[in-house]
This record gives C-alpha cells, sequence and structure tokens, in this order.
C-alpha cells in the first residue's frame, strides 16, 4: 500500500487510526487501536485520504463514505450525523484478541454490516455505541386513504368480530364481561 501515500505509509499510520486500501475497498483498523470516532477516524481522514497531496491519486477510488446531518440547531448545538459506507467499502479489524470500540452513527447503505472478519485467527469483539436518534416510518397504504381513516375504523370497529385467544380483543371481551358483574354504586 505504499503507493498509496506516496512511500509515506508510516508518516499516515502514525498520525491515522486507519489505512485506506482503495483498490479494496476497506479501511484497515491500524494495530493496537482499540476505539474509533466515525467522524473523525474514518469520516475526516477519509476525505483527508481522497485530497492526497494533489488531489488525483486517491480520488480515481469509488467514494467510501457519505453523512446526513450536522446542521446547526439554536443554542449553539446540531443535528446529529449519521455516517453510510457506500460502493461496497469495509472495514477490518486488525488481527487480535480485543475489544474494539466505534462510536458513531454508522450504517452500509446496503444494509449490511461495516465490518469484515479480521484476517487470521481472531477474537475481535465490536461495540458500536450510536446516538439516540428519532427515527419516522413512512407507511405507504397504496391508496388514498388517511391515517385519521385508518385510525378511525380501527376505533369504531365491532370488538366481537376480534376474540380469538390471546388477542388484545379477547382481553378487553373479558373486561367488559367482568366489569358487568361490578354491582354500580349510586
Amino acid at each position: 500500500m505504499l503507493w498509496n501515500y506516496y512511500g509515506y505509509y508510516d508518516y499516515w499510520r502514525n498520525y491515522h487510526k486507519v489505512t485506506f486500501d482503495g483498490p479494496n475497498k476497506i479501511i484497515i483498523v491500524n494495530p493496537n487501536v482499540y476505539e474509533l470516532d466515525v467522524k473523525i477516524d474514518l469520516y475526516s481522514d477519509w476525505k483527508e485520504w481522497m485530497m492526497g497531496d494533489d488531489g488525483l491519486v486517491n480520488s480515481k477510488f469509488l467514494p467510501a463514505m457519505t453523512a446526513i446531518g450536522g446542521q446547526p440547531l439554536p443554542g449553539d448545538r446540531f443535528v446529529g450525523s449519521t455516517y453510510f459506507l457506500i460502493n461496497g467499502w469495509r472495514i477490518r479489524p486488525w488481527t487480535g484478541d480485543y475489544r474494539l470500540i466505534v462510536n458513531g452513527n454508522l450504517y452500509t447503505e446496503e444494509g449490511e454490516s461495516p465490518f469484515l472478519p479480521a484476517i487470521g485467527d481472531a477474537n475481535v469483539t465490536i461495540v458500536q455505541t450510536v446516538s439516540t436518534l428519532v427515527e419516522t416510518i413512512g407507511i405507504d397504504t397504496g391508496s388514498s386513504v388517511t391515517p385519521q381513516e385508518i385510525a378511525g375504523a380501527v376505533w369504531d370497529e365491532t370488538l366481537s368480530d376480534h376474540v380469538s385467544a390471546g388477542t388484545t380483543g379477547e382481553a378487553l371481551d373479558k373486561i367488559k364481561k367482568n366489569s358487568s358483574l361490578i354491582p354500580a354504586t349510586v
């Protein structure tokens, strides 16, 4: 991989926690690195690696990452960032028996694991520490039915039609029947 760093591999390795292997689309965790910050050690260093000395050598490789979030909010706060490995790039831990902690929201565009197994006889435990993000789910009903209409249809459904064993309908039916046994106090 010396050619990736213009013969200065030792310089890169001494100041960065990972090494980028452009031809194989692998981000290699350098030996004796036990913790990575996704924003600093992966995303920022990847952008620096892409620029190289003249911005030409490493920019010939497919991009490794993209990010969303980070926009400013009132009160010197920012929207949380999430990072994605793209174009088949993956992270390979160094070979050994250790725990690698990865801080930050990191996913792949394909929905697969961002990590490859370490080479050789290794027992690497990878712990991902992510921030709490609000997630929403889009509902495509395939029609022009609104969520309010769906809720109305659920609430207006006859309970006696839904009393199969183990269902909420069965539990509500029992409550209804048992509550009629309680004498009213007026």
